[in-house]
């Protein structure tokens, strides 16, 4: 009889357990539609952080409401992101309608899709984890993050890219200060420079071009410009001065620009008008040197664009003192020096990616004399000619290189110039039978790099 009782009390509680659990909807319940991301062309929140709605056109997501005065350009990941959320939290159970006195729909929040679409969040259930919710006249429960999504203000969504582009798409950028105008264009061969006409054609770096326009489209703005005075809403298009200290046009590939035009101030944000849209924007004073820059950072300044490995004769000399060496195979050997010389192809790995600080110095360096010669022989005939020189006039840690026999000079740092050096046999010492060339040799192929023989 025990039994039986025992095993009929427990049936009952758990059937109750059972009632009690929210029943998960199916994954494609009605009553939960799917919102596709193409489908969806208006949004409307209402919450703590105000109202506002996101509305897709054109020329892609804006949004108007609380705080803001006029249409502003939404961010598209931002609307893309809430849309995903609302579609991966689905309801963890249903409930009866409990009607919005009991739920608490009039005092919550709620979002409004394509208008007719709504979503009401009332008050929160189970200790504040759950929230009662209706959509569609059915009563669920839903996650407490729902709480937290709808109680963001309008400016969470502001779109605040000041150039919005894919570098990759870039094909022509265009900065223009006062009169002077920097052009550069993207070409078969890298990109060059169109202007100013002294450098028409001449290469452009493609690394320094490519990090700047993924530093460009990186940046963000503080916010949105007021129209005036202090507590005054922000506008989309508040009066600028005539003209921007600084014009940015972005040409893409299959047409369309981008623009930006900075506007300095006495103190305080610089104000950055974007196109299209004309939107005007707060920008960091201290962001503004990412955007400007001039020919001289954009130009290729590499002073040997050579493969390495097609070097085949290095030879060194300076002041008397000569080293000649050849490839052989994967091995460097020094005539007259035995064994293996070891960190040249280092060394040449080097020099193609050393670029000049400034220059050419057309007229010379009066205080400049040569330190060191070297001459690099390449398969097929090929042959580069360095000349370094010293010059005390110049700040510590650098010197002057001219390439190729032409008339110029360009600072570089020396710290090259002491390594090849480096490699240059020493005076052997007194009494020693071993040949000067002999020791360098040795030592060097211990990997003594011999920085310390300076100018």
């Amino acid at each position: 009889m025990k039994k039986r009782l025992f095993a009929a009390l427990a049936a009952f509680l758990a059937l109750g357990a059972a009632l009690a659990l929210p029943r998960l909807p199916a994954r494609h319940d009605a009553a939960w539609p799917e919102l596709a991301p193409g489908k969806v062309a208006a949004l409307a929140v209402r919450g703590a952080g105000g109202s506002y709605a996101l509305r897709a056109g054109d020329g892609g997501w804006t949004l108007s409401g609380t705080g803001l005065d006029g249409e502003w350009p939404a961010d598209p990941e931002a609307v893309a992101g809430l849309v995903e959320f609302v579609n991966r939290n689905r309801p963890l159970g249903r409930v009866a309608d409990p009607g919005p006195e009991h739920a608490g729909q009039d005092r919550g929040a709620e979002l409004i899709i394509n208008g007719t679409d709504r979503l009401e969040l009332g008050a929160a259930g189970d200790g504040g984890g759950r929230r009662y919710a209706r959509r569609g006249g059915s009563g669920v429960l839903l996650p407490g993050e729902y709480a937290q999504v709808l109680a963001r203000p309008a400016a969470f969504y502001l779109d605040l890219r000041l150039l919005a582009a894919d570098p990759g798409q870039v094909e022509a950028v265009t900065l223009t200060r006062g009169g002077e105008i920097v052009e550069m264009a993207d070409r078969p061969g890298g990109p060059v420079f169109v202007r100013p006409g002294g450098l028409a054609g001449q290469p452009v770096s493609a690394e320094a071009l490519g990090q700047w326009l993924r530093e460009v489209v990186a940046l963000r703005a503080l916010g949105p410009a007021p129209s005036g005075g202090a507590g005054s809403a922000p506008v989309p298009d508040a009066p600028v001065p005539d003209a921007p200290v600084l014009l940015v046009e972005l040409r893409l590939r299959g047409g369309g620009t981008r623009t930006l035009a900075l506007y300095g101030a006495a103190q305080g944000p610089w104000m950055a008008v974007r196109s299209p849209g004309g939107a005007h924007f707060l920008l960091d004073p201290g962001q503004v040197a990412k955007v400007d820059r001039n020919a001289f950072s954009f130009a290729d300044r590499r002073l040997a664009v050579l493969d390495p490995g097609a070097v085949d004769r290095l030879v060194l000399s300076a002041s008397g003192q000569e080293l000649r060496a050849e490839r052989n195979g994967r091995r460097w050997r020094g005539q007259g020096v035995p064994g293996e010389l070891t960190g040249i192809d280092m060394l040449l790995w080097r020099l193609t990616d050393l670029q000049y600080e400034s220059g050419p110095l057309a007229a010379g360096a009066p205080g400049a004399r040569e330190g060191l010669r070297m001459d690099l022989g390449l398969r097929g005939g090929a042959r580069w000619e360095f000349v370094f020189h010293i010059d005390p006039g110049l700040p510590s840690g650098r010197c002057w290189v001219s390439v190729g026999g032409q008339p110029g000079l360009y600072r570089i740092p020396d710290q090259i110039y002491k390594d090849l050096k480096g490699l240059l046999p020493s005076a052997p010492k007194a009494g020693s039978n071993q040949s000067a060339r002999t020791s360098r040799a040795r030592s060097f192929a211990k990997g003594d790099a011999h920085g310390q023989n300076h100018c």
